[in-house]
Formats: structure tokens, sequence, C-alpha cells
């Protein structure tokens, strides 16, 4: 017997709400101008996924606390922390010199974050395959989605 398993490209999802709206981001930004700060609510909610994320980028992480990180982009900072370690990060602007330029790196962290999320769930899947079944074959979709076929012993 075969069983499909269907992995969707969460790229896709997470661009879409893994930080606030685009106009959330353009008020942080004019707040930290202002010397103000506001958090923005992120999806982002696996703190490894996330810095590795940030270094792929080439922004240097500093970790302040087990769940407080300091990226230092080129055109800002952005401040990522949470209050227990089963919720997702906060995100604060502060520093911005090229608002424009900083949405951008924003919206590529957001993308990349998914594309993370999406690999290490396929790598896991693989890995963590119960001894009754094995992997028959996988396809990469036009949509990014991978499709998994498993046996079933």
């Amino acid at each position: 017997m075969s069983a499909s398993l269907l992995l969707v490209p969460l790229a896709v999802a997470v661009v879409s709400t893994a930080v606030g709206s685009v106009a959330e981001i353009v008020n942080a930004c004019e707040s930290a101008k202002e010397g103000k700060s506001n958090r923005i609510q992120t999806k982002f909610n696996n703190k490894e996924l996330l810095k590795k994320t940030l270094i792929e980028h080439g922004i240097s992480v500093q970790e302040k606390s087990p769940d407080c990180m300091i990226a230092n982009l080129d055109n800002g900072k952005i401040i990522y922390e949470r209050m227990e370690s089963e919720q997702p990060y906060t995100m604060q602007i502060f520093d911005v010199e090229n608002m424009d330029d900083l949405i951008s790196n924003i919206k590529e962290i957001e993308n990349e974050y998914g594309n993370n999320v999406q690999s290490y769930t396929y790598q896991r899947v693989k890995r963590n395959l119960p001894s009754d079944m094995y992997l028959q074959s996988e396809e990469i979709l036009e949509d990014d989605s991978i499709l998994l076929t498993l046996i079933v012993d």
C-alpha cells in the first residue's frame, strides 16, 4: 500500500503572515526614526531557523538572552524577542537608515525563513518515518510543493 504526503511551499504561506502588514512595518520604521519603538508580532517561533536565516543573509546576530536576538542590518537594527520560548517572536525596529531597503530586507528574511521551515519539515519527515514505511519517490512540483510517496508495509 502506498500513501502520498504533500509538503506545500511554506514560503508562500509564511511570507504573507510572518510579520505584520507592510503598513505596520512602515509605521514601526517611522516610529524608529522618531526614537520610539513599536513591537510587531511575527510568526517566527523557531529560534535556530530564525538565526540561521539571518546569518544566511549576511546579517550580524547577537544573542542577548535565550529569547532575544539583535540583528544588525546595513540599513537598520531589528530586535527579535519573546516572553516565553513557546511563543513567537516580536520584532522591534531601530536605527532606520533607508526604510525601503529595510522593508525589502524584512520581506527577504520572511521568504527565506519560510524556505528554511519547509526544508526542516521535509528533512524531519524523511528522518522520522516509522519502520513500516519507506520513501518510494519524491517530486518537486511546479509550485515548489514537495510530493512524497511512501510505501506502507
